[in-house]
């Protein structure tokens, strides 16, 4: 697992926070979903046993991370926020919600855009598996895209940021729509 990344950033106003800061953005996905849902506290609530722990997979969480770092840098990216305790879920929540609570831009999310097919809809949100959520201005799009060719990283495009304060998660394979108010 990521416990934590330190660095030195020489100015302080490029650092990169969790919270959504601009409607109508690209949501993306660094980090496949897998089974991988034992230990979470998803399976904790339902009272089940996961078999499942995540499995660490350091070149790609080394892509992932340099990916980050030089999109940060070049200010390609509005936001991001890694994923662990509580899943996908969880942390497309804690970005819309920010850091202090103040957050009032809100997330529409589609499930069949995430390439793991043959997981269940909860598998996908709550998955331990690690990886990032990142926000992405449509004017980045054009050296945000190539920026993760050059690292053999595959971004998936999984929702846009709202003038909403809610958060849709939608499903169009099973046509199943969840609606959080912020």
């Amino acid at each position: 697992a990521v416990i934590c990344c330190i660095g030195k950033i020489d100015d302080a106003s490029k650092a990169i926070t969790m919270q959504i800061k601009k409607e109508n953005s690209t949501l993306y996905l660094l980090g496949e979903r897998k089974n991988e849902l034992g230990g979470s506290e998803y399976y904790r609530l339902l009272g089940e046993l996961g078999a499942n722990v995540p499995k660490e997979n350091f070149e790609e969480v080394t892509k992932q991370i340099y990916v980050l770092v030089e999109a940060a840098a070049a200010g390609l990216i509005n936001a991001a926020h890694d994923i662990s305790d509580g899943g996908m879920a969880v942390t497309i929540a804690e970005m819309c919600i920010g850091g202090r609570g103040e957050g009032q831009i809100g997330a529409i999310i589609d499930l069949s855009k995430i390439p793991a097919f043959k997981l269940r809809p909860d598998q996908k949100l709550f998955s331990q598996t690690g990886g990032f959520v990142i926000e992405v201005s449509d004017e980045n799009q054009k050296k945000f895209l190539p920026l993760c060719q050059k690292y053999d990283l595959k971004p998936y495009e999984i929702g846009k940021t709202s003038s909403s304060p809610k958060i849709i998660i939608k499903n169009k394979y099973t046509n199943q729509y969840y609606k959080f108010t912020l």
